[in-house]
């Protein structure tokens, strides 16, 4: 992914760090130990983890809002 910098008027690649922050990692205690390949790569193949707690709360009131009318339609 290429972001545009305007303060030196070109496309640069987000950095490892970058990465990290738009997966939702917490970014401030981390060390990178592996190279920027090796780490695009990890968080490229990691769970967004805020992402997915939103999608599970949104399939669990999907489901609670079924089973209600289930409930309904058996009365």
């Amino acid at each position: 992914m290429k972001i545009l910098d305007l303060t030196k008027y070109r496309v640069r690649k987000l950095t490892p760090n970058e990465y990290g922050k738009l997966q939702g990692f917490p970014m401030d205690g981390w060390h990178q130990v592996v190279s920027d390949t090796q780490a695009y790569k990890q968080f490229g193949n990691a769970v967004t983890v805020t992402l997915f707690c939103e999608i599970a709360k949104s399939i669990k009131f999907c489901i609670e809002q079924g089973k209600g009318e289930k409930d309904v339609e058996r009365k």
